[in-house]
């Protein structure tokens, strides 16, 4: 959590954060260290008072060059010249410094199922959380962007075809967020796979989407990273973001970037982790972020799924069918598990909430969708799927002020999705 004024957080050196990705089997105990992010760059948020010229001032005093600076929360990205142990004594004046933190490795693992495995319920999840009955209300507008900060989406992809919005790499620090891992394209497909008679479908298949990419060929990046990604979305339209990643410790850089979000209006949608454990994951744990736990094709806990207090909902994980970047040895298809891939499935509900009702405040967008979810296991609220698993159609109607559309009624934009939807799904 963010320290007060009056201490100054500096965390292990060497910690190291792992992503909710897409994955059958929990992190061995044992497991082999991931690199660690250059121990001289760390992340430092200045008192919003202090001017550009003491910024800079203390930044040489302390031995130091800034890297980056994040504007919207006073946060500096910094490289030591020097031993950076000069931080101690940097860091005593408090008048200047909020906090200091290294910035830490973040990394993810995956498995993708055999893409050409033909399984007769590819479409598993948007049936159970009733996607195309909600279409009836609406299929989401060009206007709401859902953004993925991931590893990138492939633009050439044509489930996607004329609607990405302008993204970036902060990877390689351009503005092309091609997609070279896999797991960023493939969130984005739950979220907003087009209708267009081929492939998968996304639960808001109207929406924009836009790409920012803060991780990797080998699904790495750093807190630092995933910070200017949701600042970069807040600031260049996002009404949705998607985070499916995380980490057990979480980063005062990363929790004044959530706040940021929050103030402008922004939906911010977590993963809770893989690794079957209670312990607070965050991006997902932090209290106005939506926490999604993963549900299987029996529409009981995924196994491997996070739990505890901080869980809000929880949506399908387990064998989900959806875009990939590579089309040479996937044909632009694959099947991922984790909660990963359920975090997109309320991203892409929150994006339709948001087309129905463009001013609905982002906190009324979360309780929507909480306060309409199917009640499963312990009765209210609990620390497997939180308020419940995600019904989209339920939280339409709830955001169409309580009007049931006819249920053969088209779809505003003439596919007939109910039909096109049921058509779709038998697709191998």
């Amino acid at each position: 959590m963010i320290t007060t004024t009056k201490n100054v957080r500096i965390p292990r050196l060497l910690a190291v954060i792992v992503i909710a990705a897409a994955l059958f089997a929990p992190l061995p105990a044992q497991a082999q260290a991931v690199p660690v992010a250059d121990p001289a760059t760390y992340l430092i948020q200045f008192h919003p008072t202090v001017t550009e010229a003491e910024r800079a001032a203390w930044i040489i005093n302390a031995g130091a060059v800034e890297v980056d600076w994040m504007d919207q929360i006073n946060v500096a990205e910094v490289k030591f010249e020097a031993n950076p142990s000069a931080i101690a004594a940097s860091a005593a004046d408090m008048t200047v410094v909020s906090f200091i933190e290294a910035d830490a490795v973040v990394t993810g693992d995956h498995t993708i199922a055999d893409p050409a495995f033909l399984d007769p319920i590819q479409g598993y999840g948007l049936l159970i959380v009733k996607a195309a009955a909600a279409w009836n209300v609406t299929a989401g507008i060009s206007t709401t962007i859902v953004a993925v900060v991931d590893s990138g989406i492939n633009p050439t992809h044509p489930e996607f075809a004329g609607r990405l919005v302008p993204g970036y790499d902060y990877v390689n620090g351009d503005d092309d967020p091609t997609d070279d891992h896999g797991h960023g394209t493939h969130v984005a497909g739950t979220i907003a796979a087009g209708i267009d008679g081929v492939g998968t479908v996304g639960m808001c298949p109207q929406c924009s989407l836009m790409a920012v990419k803060v991780l990797n060929q080998n699904n790495a990046g750093t807190w630092g990273l995933v910070a200017k990604g949701i600042l970069f979305a807040v600031d260049h339209g996002a009404r949705v973001i998607n985070l499916s990643l995380g980490a057990a410790v979480s980063s005062p850089t990363l929790e004044s970037a959530v706040a940021y979000a929050e103030e402008n209006n922004v939906v911010v949608v977590a993963a809770a982790g893989n690794s079957n454990s209670n312990l607070p994951f965050y991006p997902a744990a932090i209290p106005t972020v939506i926490a999604v736990s993963a549900t299987n094709k029996a529409d009981e806990r995924w196994a491997l799924s996070n739990f505890g207090d901080y869980i809000d909902v929880a949506a399908p994980g387990d064998g989900v069918y959806s875009t990939y970047h590579n089309f040479v040895t996937t044909g632009g298809y694959a099947y991922m598990t984790g909660t990963s891939m359920a975090s997109p499935f309320v991203s892409g509900l929150a994006g339709l909430v948001i087309s129905r009702k463009p001013d609905m405040a982002a906190a009324d967008v979360a309780a929507l969708i909480t306060g309409n979810a199917d009640d499963l296991g312990t009765a209210g609220k609990d620390a497997y799927f939180g308020y419940g698993r995600i019904n989209a159609y339920r939280t339409m109607v709830a955001a169409n002020d309580g009007v049931e559309p006819p249920p053969d009624d088209p779809d505003p934009y003439g596919f007939g999705l109910k039909n096109l939807f049921l058509a779709l799904i038998t697709v191998p």
